[in-house]
């Protein structure tokens, strides 16, 4: 029993420290835009939600997929998102960003930015 207290609580330290959803996509769009090869081959990023933590984490979740459905709808920033529901052993939804030449990287971490302040 207490071994497995000592898990839980390493894992609730775990998600108490790490960054919100909206903050790891806006490193990783800065990532990316950084990167000499987007446009040169098809470059996608993919983000997994486990329904876990959809469930658990709803108001962070729900700010993440805002913030997805925001850049999918602005065509002119070329930055399709699809997502996809997830069956399996692990359910939930992935979100794939595709970025190309055309991406407007800088837009996007302003749309980002502004949500996260």
């Amino acid at each position: 029993m207490t071994g497995s207290s000592i898990i839980s609580l390493k894992v609730l330290r775990m998600s108490e420290n790490r960054k919100r959803l909206i903050e790891q996509l806006r490193d990783t769009v800065d990532f990316f835009s950084q990167r000499k090869t987007v446009g040169v081959m098809r470059t996608e990023h993919s983000i997994f939600l486990p329904s876990e933590l959809i469930l658990k984490q709803s108001e962070e979740t729900e700010e993440f997929i805002k913030t997805a459905r925001a850049i999918n709808n602005k065509e002119e920033w070329n930055c399709p998102v699809i997502v996809e529901r997830v069956e399996g052993k692990l359910k939930g939804v992935e979100f794939v960003f595709q970025f190309n030449k055309n991406t407007k990287f800088k837009d996007i971490i302003e749309e980002i930015e502004a949500r996260i302040s």
